[in-house]
């Protein structure tokens, strides 16, 4: 669907693109073809798609998966995509958001996703999703944290979120998603994208980054990650202040003050040391210690 279809498409409905939804969609032909080649979807995987829109992306995802799972939280553009798309057996779509409480996956979403996978005889899955801007860091943690058997995701997201994501300490960009992404996935620029392949175009330019999930050996699925979650959110609750600070502002006792500047030190790190200034590995080795 080129640009000129794309426009005719939503007149027809009387539909005027969201800002606030963050709907800026794709039409640039040989950039969905980079995208769907870089990701590299396959006939024995469940694809996660979050924002169908009007479905151009999902027209292209549907030959090459197992299974297509598509998430649109705008009924308006829930109703074109039902329309547009082909009546395919292996599709999916949902009038949903992706998220529910507290940042966390819609446990609706989950179970359809868990269905589908049996139902379709299919042991694994990828996101390949034109995120929505607005929700994309709290999208992708939370795809990460989720019980599914989720391996690689291919999201564009905005620039200037990617760079937090595959943010060094000590560095501006570095923050709390940073950490927690970084802990959750090993994190990957693909390619800038400039505003041009997108109608209407955003102000700014985006990524196609990709995430492969990686093992965090215990920590994940157990009261332990849940901990290295709350000290991470603690910490940097008081970011202008010192690490050992910041934890004793959050009401943790001397003894684990003390166990905290022996693992500092044994970083390379100081005790003045501020939340941007630490690896989630250390955030890690502290987690297991509180």
């Amino acid at each position: 669907m080129n640009k000129s279809e794309l426009i005719a498409l939503l007149n027809q409905y009387d539909l005027h693109p969201s800002r606030a939804l963050g709907q800026n969609f794709l039409i640039d032909k040989n950039f969905l073809n980079f995208i769907t080649g870089s990701s590299n979807p396959s006939k024995k995987e469940l694809i996660l798609e979050i924002g169908s829109g009007p479905g151009i992306l999902t027209e292209q995802l549907i030959p090459l998966s197992g299974a297509v799972v598509s998430v649109e939280l705008d009924i308006r553009l829930f109703n074109i995509a039902k329309t547009y798309l082909p009546n395919a057996p292996n599709l999916t779509l949902l009038q949903t958001s992706i998220l529910g409480k507290h940042g966390c996956i819609d446990p609706t979403v989950l179970q359809i996703i868990t269905d589908t996978l049996a139902q379709n005889n299919l042991k694994r899955m990828k996101v390949i999703s034109n995120l929505p801007y607005s929700i994309a860091g709290h999208t992708i943690v939370g795809l990460l944290e989720a019980d599914l058997p989720l391996k690689e995701l291919y999201v564009l997201v905005q620039w200037e979120v990617a760079l937090r994501l595959i943010a060094k300490p000590s560095t501006p960009e570095y923050g709390h998603l940073s950490v927690l992404a970084q802990a959750l996935a090993d994190v990957q620029i693909i390619r800038k994208v400039p505003p041009e392949v997108f109608w209407p175009r955003p102000e700014v330019h985006s990524a196609l980054i990709c995430l492969k999930k990686r093992s965090l050996r215990g920590l994940q699925k157990s009261k332990t990650y849940e901990g290295f979650k709350a000290l991470i959110k603690s910490v940097f609750t008081y970011k202008r202040k010192t690490v050992l600070n910041g934890l004793k502002r959050s009401g943790h006792d001397d003894q684990f003050l003390k166990k905290a500047e022996e693992i500092l030190i044994a970083n390379g790190l100081t005790v003045t040391a501020r939340p941007q200034d630490l690896e989630w590995t250390v955030y890690k080795q502290l987690a297991e210690e509180s």
